[in-house]
C-alpha cells in the first residue's frame, strides 16, 4: 500500500514537470514574434517609399505627354486657320465671278427685250446734241475707221487684196491671220471687212460661234465673214454662244435698233456693231 502511493506521487511530480512552460523558452518566441512584425514594418515602410519615389518619377513623363499634346493641338488649330483663309478667299472670287455673270445677264435681257442698259440709258438721257449721234451716249469715240479702199480687206496685221480672201486660224487658242485665194479647212474667212465691199446694198455680215470662256476672251471655232442681202444682229454677252454681227466702219454702217456703237470686235482689226459701247468704238 504505501508503495503504490508513493508511486503515484512519482507519477504526478514526472507530470508536473514535464508539463510547465520554459520561461526562456517563451521569452525566445516572444523575441522572434517581435521581429517578424518588425521585419514586416520595414517591408511595408520599404514598398511605401518605393510606390511614392515611383509616382514622383511618374510625373515629369506625365508633364512632358501633356506638353507634345498641347503643341500638336496647336499646330492643327493653325492648318484650319489656314484653310479656313482659303476657303473664304475662294468663296470671295466666287462671289466676284458671281455678280460679273449677273451683270452680262442683266445686259443681254436687256438686249434681248430691245432695249439698252441702264447705263446706255441715262446717257441717252442727258444727250443734247441733235441728229444721228444722239441715239447713241458719248463714250470718248474716236474718229471713224476709213478702212482700206473697197476690194481691200484687213486681215490682222496685213491688208488682202486682188480677191484675196482672209482666212482665220485657231490653233490651241490663238488667233492667225493670212491672206490667201481660199481659206478651205481654217477657222473662218472674211471676204469682207465692211459694207463699202458690198454691192447691191448689200451687207458685210459676220456669223460666228464662239467656244466657253469668259468675254471678251471666248474663243472663235466659227466665223463666215461675207457680204448678205439681210444681216440682222444678234449679239451674246456670254460663251459659248453663237451670233450674228454687222461689220462697220463707222456709227453710220449701224442702223439697226440698238446696235448704233461701231466697235472692235475682238477678233483681228475688225469692227462691228454692237449693242453698247465698249472701248475703241469710232463714231
Amino acid at each position: 500500500m504505501s508503495a503504490r502511493i508513493v508511486l503515484g506521487l512519482c507519477f504526478l511530480v514526472s507530470v508536473a514537470f514535464s508539463c510547465s512552460p520554459d520561461p526562456d523558452l517563451e521569452a525566445d518566441a516572444s523575441i522572434g514574434k517581435s521581429s517578424d512584425a518588425g521585419a514586416r514594418r520595414d517591408a511595408g515602410s520599404a514598398a511605401d517609399a518605393s510606390a511614392a519615389a515611383g509616382d514622383d518619377a511618374a510625373l515629369p513623363v506625365s508633364d512632358a505627354a501633356s506638353g507634345d499634346s498641347d503643341a500638336a493641338q496647336s499646330e492643327a488649330d493653325a492648318a484650319q486657320s489656314e484653310m479656313d483663309a482659303a476657303q473664304s478667299e475662294m468663296d470671295a472670287a466666287q462671289s466676284e465671278a458671281d455678280a460679273a455673270q449677273s451683270e452680262l445677264d442683266a445686259a443681254q435681257a436687256e438686249v434681248d427685250a430691245g432695249g439698252l442698259p441702264d447705263a446706255t440709258a441715262s446717257d441717252l438721257d442727258a444727250a443734247t446734241e441733235p441728229g444721228p449721234d444722239a441715239s447713241t451716249p458719248d463714250t470718248g469715240a474716236v474718229e471713224a475707221d476709213a478702212g482700206p479702199a473697197i476690194g481691200e480687206i484687213e486681215c490682222g496685221s496685213s491688208v488682202c487684196s486682188g480677191g484675196d480672201q482672209c482666212c482665220l486660224q485657231n490653233t490651241a487658242g490663238t488667233l492667225s491671220f493670212n491672206c490667201a485665194s481660199s481659206c478651205s479647212g481654217t477657222t473662218g474667212s472674211a471676204s469682207c471687212d465692211g459694207p463699202e465691199d458690198c454691192g447691191n446694198a448689200e451687207l458685210c455680215c459676220n456669223t460666228y460661234s464662239l467656244g466657253a470662256g469668259y468675254m471678251p476672251n471666248c474663243p472663235v471655232e466659227s466665223a463666215t465673214i461675207t457680204c448678205s442681202s439681210t444681216c440682222t444682229s444678234l449679239f451674246q454677252s456670254q460663251c459659248p454662244s453663237s451670233g450674228v454681227m454687222r461689220l462697220c466702219h463707222s456709227r453710220a454702217d449701224c442702223v439697226e435698233p440698238s446696235y448704233g456703237n461701231c466697235c472692235p470686235s475682238g477678233v483681228g482689226q475688225f469692227l462691228v456693231c454692237l449693242p453698247y459701247a465698249v472701248g475703241g468704238c469710232v463714231n
